[in-house]
């Protein structure tokens, strides 16, 4: 659910190239969550805490995606 609300936030151009980075830069290395937060927004030029607090940080289910 929370790559979905990302895709909805960023949009599919923008999510099919956080993918493709994610994949090819760090191939087969350990990685955070923090270093996908920092590659979504660096791909995004968007600030997204807000986004991942509420869909990854936060207990539950959020009511509405988006």
């Amino acid at each position: 659910m929370t790559l979905h609300a990302l895709q909805l936030a960023v949009g599919d151009d923008t999510m099919l190239r956080i993918v493709r980075e994610w994949t090819s830069f760090y191939a087969g290395e350990a990685t955070t969550t923090e270093d996908f937060i920092a590659l979504s927004e660096e791909e995004s030029g968007q600030q997204l805490d807000e986004l991942f607090r509420i869909w990854l940080y936060t207990p539950g289910k959020p009511a509405v995606l988006g």
